[in-house]
């Protein structure tokens, strides 16, 4: 009773300090900023209270828009110093990755040598080069650094986790994984341990263990979790996981009830709607298909899944000229990577470009995310001596090089 008392009153106080912070940078008050986030680091954040610092204007929190928090870039660089220079470093790196546009400048060496004290603002950095250049080495060294910064942020142990599981180490990744479980447990970040269960539920769906993923979805619904959902967030997420999970299982009607909950929170979430997509097409519901894989295309800046789902629904229909259109509109190295594993050349022929369409979702597995830094996990020869598709399609090694 004592020790949540405590972590209660601990949240008070954090809450407090970041809504001050949150006012100064609203008036550009910089360093005034700064010391109350020093002040936080002083007192030793909690996985919360990490979280803020790691993306401290996330639009969420603050209700900052973008051309709002283009000014606040402007404003800050047109200050030039200031007498907290890692901070204002970090702020910077903020809002470059947030902004449209800027979100591709790589932050160089002042995000990777920062004092020990900030060891925790390499986990931005560790995003990008994962995000951006695949280099999933680097990253886990910045994920690494900023656990042994912040050793109660967990979520810093979860992005390691990923980037091991893209090297094709999957059980080293879940092993990381069941270590940073165990660490929430023992923490007793009670809050937070749904949310890390759900995200390694995640991972075993992304790699096909399906019955260990809902198992998973399951322990972390436990208690209601998944029976009183907020508006957003983890809950959601894990929700329509678990639909695939159901999915993927055979299980197609479970699979619609859970991702028609989730998109009546949450209408524009791509994944949910790729994953309802498949489930309307595996019940003969083109139209429905169709219009979910439309909307999630729509929601994803470069999109692989909807417009597979879609390509293959327009080849039950009979469309061939709509399936070649979207196979056109697919990345030129993934089809090519298909193409060649499986000896085909396509040229315009529907059945061709659906065989390799299928044989693309069959090497998914239960992924529907379209992110470039995935792209190991279903690019992949079932040949374990041939070079990884990075190599053999000329675009660089696994590790961004």
């Amino acid at each position: 009773m004592w020790q949540q008392l405590k972590r209660q009153l601990r949240r008070e106080w954090e809450c407090r300090l970041i809504r001050r912070f949150h006012a100064h940078l609203a008036a550009a008050r910089f360093d005034a900023a700064f010391e109350i986030a020093e002040a936080l680091l002083d007192f030793g954040p909690s996985a919360e209270g990490y979280e803020f610092l790691t993306c401290p204007i996330d639009p969420s929190q603050t209700g900052l828009r973008d051309g709002e928090l283009r000014e606040l870039l402007e404003r800050l660089e047109a200050v030039g110093t200031s007498r907290y220079p890692a901070w204002r470093e970090h702020l910077r790196a903020s809002l470059l990755q947030r902004l449209p546009r800027t979100g591709k400048v790589d932050f160089g060496a002042a995000m990777i040598d920062v004092p020990e004290r900030y060891g925790w603002m390499r986990f931005l950095h560790g995003h990008f080069v994962r995000d951006h250049k695949l280099a999933y080495r680097e990253a886990i060294a910045d994920f690494d650094a900023t656990f042994r910064a912040a050793p109660g942020f967990w979520k810093a142990a979860a992005c390691k986790a990923e980037c091991v599981l893209c090297l094709g180490e999957e059980q080293e990744a879940f092993r990381t994984f069941d270590e940073c479980i165990a660490r929430v447990r023992r923490l007793g970040l009670s809050g937070d341990l749904a949310a890390a269960i759900a995200w390694r539920g995640e991972l075993r769906l992304w790699v096909g263990h399906y019955q260990a993923a809902l198992r998973d979805f399951e322990e972390a619904g436990t208690g209601g979790w998944l029976a009183t959902l907020g508006p957003k967030g983890s809950t959601l997420l894990a929700l329509g996981w678990r639909g695939a999970a159901h999915l993927m299982l055979g299980q197609t009607e479970q699979a619609l009830i859970d991702l028609d909950r989730v998109l009546r929170r949450t209408p524009d979430d791509a994944e949910a709607l790729a994953w309802r997509g498949e489930a309307h097409a595996r019940l003969a519901r083109w139209d429905a298909a169709l219009a979910d894989f439309d909307r999630s295309a729509r929601k994803t800046a470069q999109p692989v899944w909807p417009l597979v789902g879609r390509a293959l629904v327009k080849a039950r229909m009979g469309d061939a000229d709509g399936l070649l259109s979207d196979y056109d509109l697919l990345p030129a190295r993934v089809t090519t990577f298909f193409e060649r594993t499986m000896s085909i050349d396509v040229a315009r022929d529907a059945e061709r470009a659906t065989a390799v369409l299928e044989s693309m979702r069959a090497a998914a597995r239960g992924i529907r995310r379209s992110d470039l830094y995935m792209y190991p996990l279903w690019m992949t020869s079932t040949s374990s001596t041939s070079p990884s598709p990075f190599e053999r399609l000329g675009f660089g090694t696994h590790d961004g090089s």
